[in-house]
Formats: structure tokens, C-alpha cells, sequence
């Protein structure tokens, strides 16, 4: 961990650098001992709340193959986790599939859809080509795919990019006679991707990052992306960047973060980049049986 003079002068610059579970629980201590009291934001909902916030926090994992954190006092919800993966590559934004492993996800949901789900926003992005340069014609696109295409042709490219914010979806102001706010906005906002010395590195960045109920899942959502990524592209894993401009913990929060502790339950990963390869229609098909009850084995 290292402090070092920060955008602001109340709040330093944090680097994070090493396995999951041991900068989790740095960056969680560094919250508690140096975070600045932000909020509340005049919002409703969580940004109605007070947290306390280090910005910017840059977390470096130099090999991306264990994505889980196991430490004491912040137990994830595996099936969760794993459902939430699926339901990403899947490209859903309904709670169908998340609620059942996770009831509380209703709360964040707008009529039992979710406005920015990461897999609707990667694999159905839309949008509309207009000028000189394009003609007009509106486009639906599979960023997942396409970067992956884009890095088998060059491989060497600075172009592979994956943005998940939509300037127009998300800008509330953007027309005042409909505008509409919603309980969910997407987190994370862009993924850049580069392959040097035959590794698949990952840059991740967050607008918004909660400590506690965040952190942990989008690990297991975008490293494991990561590695399945690097499985389809057939090299090998890099590091993973997490750059968090606001990584806070919420004031009701403040006494269970102060009991996580750090334990290495899971000291490998035991899977290699090519165990990451799955149809992902399967992995929907698998998962619905596991929901309905009609797996076979």
C-alpha cells in the first residue's frame, strides 16, 4: 500500500498491489484511518447517505486467476456471485435470475429490470450513427464479442475498449420534459484491454465503488471476465487494474468493516485460462435447471 499526494487535499492517492484478499483488507483499513466524510447527497436512496471515501483508489492484481475474497467478517454470496457472472455473460437485465440467489436485489431493480446491467449494456449496445462520416443508421452491438475479434486481428491494438456508461441513458437532464431517475447506474463505466507478452491485462475503471457490498462481486465479475476472455482469445492471464475514483464505505457500514479481517481461504486458483472456455448459452441452460430444480445428473 502506498500514499501519495492526492487530487484533493483532505483525501491522498491509494495503491493497492498484491492478491484479493490482502489489499481488500488494506484498502478497508485505509477507508476507516484516512477517509474524508462525503455526503449526504441530496438524492435519495444509498446516495442519500453519508460515507466515508478515499479517491482515487488503484488497486493492482498482478495475476488475475483468483477472484473470490474469503476474508472474516465480509463472506460473499457464492451462488450469487456465480449467478450474477452468468447472468452477465448472458447479456439479462431482468432479476429472474439474480433475485433467486439474492432477494434484496429487488430494492435496486426499476419494475424488475435492472437499467444498468452490465451484460444488456455489453452484449446489446445500441446506438445511432449519424453525420457526413456515418450516414444514419442505428446499430445494436456485442462489445464482448467485438473486442474479442479486434484482439484476434490485432493483437497488439490500444483500441479494445468496452464502455458500459451511456452518455444518453444516463443523463437524467438530458431531456426535462421525461426525465427519469432510476435506482440503478452503472458502477463501473469502461474496461480496456491490451495483450502484452502474450497476456491479456485488464484496466477496469469505477465512478462509484461500495467497499462492502461492491468490491467484492465486481471482482468475481470482471476478473473472471478477464480469464474468460483470455480462454477465448487462447493466451494467457495478465494483471487486473482497478482504478476507483470514489471507494467508500456507507456510514451504517463503518462497525462491520471494522471486524474484516484477512483469511486466505482459497490460496490458488485451481483452474487454468482454458477451463474459462463455455458456450454460454450451457452455462444459462445449467444455471435455470439449478433454479428450477430439473438438473440432471
Amino acid at each position: 500500500m502506498v500514499f501519495g499526494e492526492g487530487i484533493y487535499e483532505h483525501t491522498p492517492l491509494a495503491l493497492f498491489e498484491g492478491p484479493v484478499n490482502k489489499i481488500y483488507v488494506q484498502a478497508i483499513n485505509a477507508v476507516l484511518q484516512n477517509g474524508a466524510w462525503v455526503g449526504p447527497i441530496d438524492s435519495g436512496g444509498a446516495q442519500g447517505r453519508r460515507t466515508k471515501e478515499l479517491n482515487p483508489v488503484i488497486f493492482r492484481i498482478p495475476e488475475a486467476s483468483q477472484q473470490f475474497v474469503t476474508a472474516v467478517g465480509r463472506p460473499i454470496n457464492l451462488a450469487f456471485a456465480l449467478a450474477e457472472l452468468v447472468w452477465i455473460l448472458g447479456g439479462q437485465d431482468t432479476t429472474d435470475i439474480v433475485a433467486f440467489y439474492n432477494s434484496t436485489i429487488h430494492a435496486a431493480a426499476n419494475d424488475g429490470v435492472f437499467h444498468g446491467a452490465y451484460g444488456r449494456r455489453l452484449r446489446y449496445t445500441t446506438g445511432v450513427h449519424s453525420g457526413r462520416l456515418y450516414g444514419n443508421t442505428s446499430v445494436i452491438m456485442d462489445q464482448l464479442e467485438h473486442t474479442i475479434e479486434k484482439l484476434r486481428r490485432e493483437p497488439e491494438s490500444r483500441q479494445a475498449v468496452m464502455t458500459l456508461w451511456d452518455p444518453i441513458k444516463d443523463a437524467e437532464l438530458y431531456n426535462p420534459e421525461t426525465r427519469r431517475k432510476f435506482n440503478d447506474y452503472p458502477c463501473n463505466i469502461v474496461s480496456h484491454l491490451l495483450i502484452r507478452d502474450d497476456k491479456l491485462c485488464w484496466t477496469q475503471f469505477m465512478r462509484s465503488n461500495d467497499a462492502i457490498f461492491g468490491t467484492p462481486y465486481n471482482w468475481v465479475q470482471f476478473l473472471t471476465l478477464q480469464n474468460w476472455m483470455a480462454a477465448r482469445l487462447g493466451v494467457e492471464v495478465g494483471h487486473h487494474v482497478l482504478i476507483s475514483d470514489s471507494f467508500h464505505i456507507y456510514e451504517n457500514q463503518l462497525e462491520e468493516a471494522e471486524k474484516i479481517k484477512s483469511f486466505n481461504l482459497i490460496h490458488n486458483q485451481p483452474f487454468t485460462t482454458q477451463d474459462y472456455v463455455a458456450d454460454v448459452d450451457d452455462l444459462l441452460h445449467a444455471e435455470h435447471c439449478i433454479r428450477t430444480n430439473t438438473l440432471q445428473l
